[in-house]
């Protein structure tokens, strides 16, 4: 059985709501890699591939953003905004309100997963 991607949008909520900043950085990659895991799904239910060399948020994210789809372009465009969160999350020591940061993050991934649920081909 595949994973349930969703699954980490509910531990990225459990954690947004902790004070803790290990607990909010760690919402806000939870929140991406939900996020990321649905659309790559779709993508590959539409057809794609992804061979292991490729580098595979970037090309997630461009392949939403490129799109035609007025839906898909802005999948993209939060996929993209939360790829960047994410990273800032994981390396700059110095990142600042990270409990907005996190709470907005699960709700980006939120909207993510709801547009990816309404694309379905």
């Amino acid at each position: 059985m595949a994973f349930n991607w969703s699954e980490y949008l509910k531990l990225a909520e459990e954690l947004a709501a902790r004070t803790d900043e290990a607990a909010h950085r760690s919402a806000i990659s939870r929140a991406y890699y939900a996020a990321l895991g649905k659309a790559r799904e779709q993508l590959e239910s539409d057809g794609g591939t992804f061979m292991p060399s490729d580098n595979l948020h970037s090309l997630v994210w461009q392949t939403f953003t490129n799109s035609p789809d007025d839906r898909r372009y802005y999948i993209g465009i939060d996929g993209r905004w939360l790829r960047l969160n994410r990273n800032a999350s994981d390396y700059d020591a110095a990142m600042t309100d990270l409990s907005g940061r996190a709470s907005q993050a699960v709700r980006k991934a939120r909207a993510v997963l709801d547009a990816l649920e309404r694309v379905k081909a």
